[in-house]
């Protein structure tokens, strides 16, 4: 049942969706896991993975609707592992994708060794981070198939 809507996305009690591209997004709202638990999670409810916001637009309308609906106090895992911490540079879990200091959202200054990839939002704007894969939490799940 969707509680609040605002354009392309609303909020559920669990859950903050949204639609970008040919792709939809859930954005866990109350559920903190680590990366293998959020991966499954998402394949399990969902059938999809962990996201994968690969262009500018799919950026874009994930930061619209998380500043609305979602938590901007938390960090959220997406399908990203670190692969060269020096330089910043990651790669989706499909492998297809690759980011780095050409995305579109900086990374985080105060950078760990760690390899699993999260984004929060800090002094007003989303930045990339790096942390242990182990940690707890929110996520963002892709899918198709959204009404």
């Amino acid at each position: 049942m969707k509680n609040e809507s605002n354009g392309n996305c609303y909020k559920e009690v669990a859950f903050v969706k949204w639609k970008s591209d040919d792709r939809c997004y859930a954005a866990a709202r109350l559920d903190h896991m680590s990366t293998e638990m959020s991966e499954s999670f998402c394949k399990s409810q969902f059938k999809g993975s962990l996201a994968c916001l690969s262009n500018q637009r799919r950026i874009r309308d994930m930061e619209t609707c998380m500043d609305v609906h979602g938590s901007t106090s938390a960090a959220y895992w997406f399908g990203l592992v670190a692969v060269d911490n020096l330089d910043f540079d990651g790669i989706w879990f499909n492998k297809k994708t690759l980011v780095g200091k050409r995305s579109d959202w900086p990374w985080d200054a105060q950078q760990t060794k760690e390899g699993c990839v999260a984004v929060s939002k800090r002094t007003g704007r989303w930045l990339w981070k790096t942390q242990n894969c182990l940690s707890k939490n929110l996520f963002i799940c892709q899918y198709t198939g959204c009404p």
